[in-house]
Parts: structure tokens; C-alpha cells; sequence
């Protein structure tokens, strides 16, 4: 019975890439690429910081710019649907097809099984030992732009087959991450866990300083506040995608009014989008501008609070498990273990030291966090004229 729902599966996907390749080579058909950029992404209704600054820098560059973005209907942690239905989703995909046969660069900031599924026109390279893709799509140029900062947590093909990944025929008959010109991660630290990640030679990742860093780095540290005064707490548990995976976060949760009491603090809580069925953030997270200490798992957004100047401690009683699948890249346990509890007693404790003396447990952040960005530029450059594209009208 397994092996028929697989074969139906991979029936129904490769009448899809059929079906979308044939829609394509209709679309090109005499038809001229223009000096457009396409930003696509299937996790967000509005363009992030990210994508407005971007599309601004092909606009003064003389391109024009076309955001093409929706939430892809996914059943939540909680069993409900969010996001855009099947029709709905049949006229973004076509719609997205003739974006993708006109335009001369597209940019993500996640995985975009239409990208993937296509044909393009690609230079061919020696294909790498190890490494999936070895063609690199040149019309359209496609620009993978991750949505997070640094490489903490394992992700993509570092983790197929794991508890947390995709199996490894899901990754081939998708054909996950494929057809990326370029990808960007925010620093040279980056670039080789990010290479595992996407299955891609090194020298397709490049270092680039991600417009949101600057928007981080400029915004005022407690530009929000409670009117008593208090100190707050942000709780933001990373994704768990596999319904039996540890969720300790969750769990105390459940015990968040004695938490709060001895802590000292009101605590805010913080899920993963993707984990609630909610579309991706397209600004800055105002609970995370108002907290004064951010407890976290491992989720990327630690990065965010280093730049805001929020201390961090981690909470990993599941480390040693977390650690084998889906792996670590950077590991707080090794290089900041003062900022590590393995039990809710240590936890109060360290949330309790980080609100006390903000300065010192800063200090040990930065240890795990700043080489996400280092060789950070200290003004923002024009995307259009890192990557060499000019238009030609």
C-alpha cells in the first residue's frame, strides 16, 4: 500500500512538472525577457524589509520590480488551515509562470517548488563531488536570499532523512532547492554550512549584508515598553516540524504563571509562524523590540536580538538529542554554556542574571552570534550591482 501511495505521489508530481514545463515553453515563445525582477515567496502575503529594499535598488537601477507572494495553504500545529486554497493556488502558480518566462532576475527567500520543477537556461559545470546541483540557471538569473541570519540549527540536505528533515525521495522527487544562480548567507562563516544545506558547489554562496541587518542595527533598544516599567521576557521556540519531536518550550509553557512568578517578569510568548499555520513576518518582531532577555531553543532568532542588543539564554534540555537530528552548525552548549539550562531551575536563574546584568550576558552572546556577521559592510550595497546586473533598456 506504501509503495502505491509513492508511485501515485510521484505520478501526480511529474504530470505537474510536465504540465508546468509545457505552460512555460508556450509563455517563452518568441517572447523577449524584460528588465524585471520577480520576488517570490510562498510563506508571506506582504514583501519583507528585505524585499522593499531590494526592489528599490532595481528600480533606481532602472528595472522594474514585481512582488509575487502568498500563503500556500498548511495545516498548523493546532489542526486548522491557513493561506490560500487549491484553486487560488492553480492561478498564483500560473501566474507565476508567466512572471518567470518574461522576467531577466527572480529572487526567493525560501524553497519554491515552481522554480525547482522548471527548465531553464542554465550554464553547466563539472558537477562537484558530493554536491546535488551542478547548473545554474542564467534566464532567468534566480537569487536565493535565506530568510535568516547565520547557520545555527541544521536545515535542507543536512538533515534528509533525520526527524526534523525531509526523506531523502521527497528531496529528489521535488527536486528541493534546485535551479539557484546564486545564494546569499550573511557571512563568510556561513558559507560552507550553507553550501551542505542547498547541495551547492561554495562558490555559488556569497557573503552579502542582507538589508535587515542595518534596520536592526539602527533600531532603538527598548522601543517599546511596558507603561510600569516591568521587565518582559520573549519566548520564541524554533520550528519543530515532526509531530514527535521534543517541544520543550511548549511544555513550559504549561507552566507559564509559575515560570513568570519566578522569573520575575512578564513573559510574552513567541511561535514560529510556520509551526501556526500563520503567514511569515514581513517587518521587525515588535514582542522581540519589547522584551528585555530572549529565551530561545534554537531558533534563528537569536541573531536578531544580538543586533538589538537583547540578551539570550537557551533553553536545551533536549541538546544531546537536538544535537544527532537535525544536527547543529554552531552549538551554544560548546560556546557559551553560561547562557545554556538543561532544566527549568537553571533557566530562572539565568533568565533572572540576564535581566539583572544585561552587559555581561551580551558579552557571552556574542560569542555564538557575531560570527554571523562578520565582514558585515558598514553601508548597504545596491544588490543589481553586487551581483554585476545592469539593464539593458
Amino acid at each position: 500500500m506504501r509503495d502505491t501511495i509513492t508511485q501515485m505521489k510521484n505520478l501526480v508530481i511529474n504530470i505537474s512538472k510536465a504540465f508546468m514545463n509545457g505552460i512555460y515553453r508556450v509563455l517563452r515563445l518568441g517572447a523577449k525577457r524584460r528588465d524585471e525582477v520577480v520576488f517570490l515567496s510562498r510563506q508571506a502575503i506582504e514583501p519583507s524589509y528585505d524585499f522593499m529594499q531590494f526592489a528599490k535598488q532595481f528600480e533606481d537601477a532602472g528595472w522594474t520590480a514585481t512582488m509575487h507572494m502568498n500563503k500556500v495553504r498548511s495545516r498548523d500545529a493546532t489542526g486548522s488551515e491557513g493561506g490560500i486554497g487549491t484553486l487560488a493556488y492553480a492561478a498564483h502558480v500560473l501566474r507565476e509562470l508567466r512572471l518567470l518566462a518574461r522576467c531577466r532576475v527572480v529572487v526567493l527567500d525560501r524553497f519554491d517548488p515552481v522554480v525547482s520543477f522548471l527548465n531553464f537556461e542554465c550554464d553547466a559545470v563539472k558537477a562537484t563531488p558530493g554536491v546535488l546541483h551542478s547548473q545554474f540557471p542564467t534566464a532567468p538569473i534566480v537569487v536565493q536570499v535565506w530568510h535568516a541570519f547565520g547557520a545555527f540549527k541544521k536545515f535542507g540536505y543536512q538533515t534528509v532523512g533525520g526527524r526534523e528533515g525531509h526523506p531523502a525521495a521527497t528531496m529528489e522527487s521535488f527536486q528541493i532547492h534546485r535551479n539557484y544562480t546564486w545564494i546569499l548567507c550573511s557571512s563568510e562563516a556561513a558559507r560552507a554550512p550553507f553550501a551542505e544545506a542547498f547541495s551547492y558547489p561554495i562558490e555559488r554562496l556569497i557573503a552579502f549584508t542582507r538589508p535587515e541587518y542595518y534596520l536592526l542595527c539602527e533600531s532603538v533598544e527598548g522601543a517599546i515598553e511596558d507603561e510600569g516599567g516591568s521587565k518582559s521576557v520573549l519566548v520564541a521556540p524554533t520550528v519543530r516540524m515532526n509531530e514527535d519531536s521534543p517541544r520543550p518550550l511548549h511544555d513550559l509553557y504549561g507552566a507559564r504563571e509559575v515560570f513568570e512568578q519566578q522569573a520575575g517578569a512578564r513573559v510574552l510568548w513567541s511561535y514560529h509562524p510556520l509551526e501556526i499555520g500563520q503567514a511569515a513576518p514581513n517587518g521587525l518582531n515588535n514582542q522581540l523590540l519589547a522584551a528585555d532577555v530572549v529565551v530561545t531553543d534554537y531558533s534563528s532568532i537569536v541573531y536578531d536580538a544580538y543586533l538589538l542588543g537583547k540578551p539570550v539564554v537557551f533553553y536545551m534540555p533536549d541538546h544531546d538529542e537536538y544535537a544527532q537530528t537535525p544536527g547543529l552548525n554552531s552549538d551554544p552548549l560548546s560556546i557559551c554554556p553560561e547562557l545554556c539550562a538543561t532544566t527549568q531551575q537553571d533557566l530562572v536563574s539565568l533568565v533572572r542574571k540576564a535581566l539583572e546584568d544585561s552587559q555581561s550576558a551580551l558579552a557571552s552572546l556574542g560569542q555564538f552570534a557575531r560570527p554571523a556577521f562578520d565582514g558585515a559592510r558598514q553601508q548597504p550595497d545596491s544588490l543589481p550591482e553586487f551581483l554585476g546586473l545592469t539593464a539593458t533598456n
